[in-house]
């Protein structure tokens, strides 16, 4: 997804204006121009790198936060990196990203939320082993979170399959597509109570 496409799923998102209108320029200008200027305040950056390694993520992400300019990092998606030393395995790959990301948030102290693919077939409700690619996805994550629904109907579930600090379970929500975001429709359901 491109810079121009994050751009308008924020304002979307942010404004309630139809991202199909921003989408396709059938905003007025003066309304988009009031829209992005509430979104300067915030600190966000995108790269469309997509050969992006976790040497040169890293060296980006030391540096925006040394200018202040970046309080959280999303990346999508976590196999699409790679490392620039030479691995026998996809897997021994996946666990030098995840090991060198989850130094990155302990020494910088910012969350990094990283998107990966599941590596699964069927409508069954996701699991841990599903993460692509390797065990230490699973094992780096302080969270996991699966996003689970019929992407035709606008009903959807976000289960909170790890959370090291706190209690798993489930979250009902209905997508808003005109707007890009989700709903809470459901009070949170912990899975097991005991968990915590």
């Amino acid at each position: 997804m491109g810079n121009n496409e994050l751009l308008s799923r924020i304002v979307s998102y942010t404004s309630g204006i139809n991202f199909n209108d921003i989408y396709r320029l059938r905003v007025p200008l003066d309304a988009m121009h009031r829209e992005l200027v509430k979104l300067e305040s915030l600190k966000i950056y995108f790269s469309e790198d997509t050969k992006c390694s976790i040497e040169g993520i890293r060296a980006s992400i030391i540096q925006l936060v040394g200018e202040n300019a970046l309080d959280i990092v999303v990346i999508d998606y976590l196999q699409l990196m790679h490392v620039e030393e030479k691995t026998n395995t996809k897997n021994d790959e996946m666990t030098k990203i995840t090991t060198g990301l989850k130094e990155l948030t302990r020494r910088l102290k910012i969350p990094i939320i990283a998107l990966a693919q599941l590596n699964r077939a069927g409508a069954d409700e996701p699991k841990l082993e599903n993460l692509r690619d390797s065990g230490s996805i699973e094992q780096d994550a302080d969270g996991v979170i699966f996003l689970h629904g019929d992407r035709e109907g606008s009903d959807r579930k976000a289960i909170v399959a790890k959370n090291r600090n706190g209690k798993l379970g489930n979250v009902a929500l209905k997508f808003i597509g005109e707007q890009m975001k989700f709903e809470e429709t459901e009070v949170y359901t912990p899975i097991n109570n005991d968990t915590f």
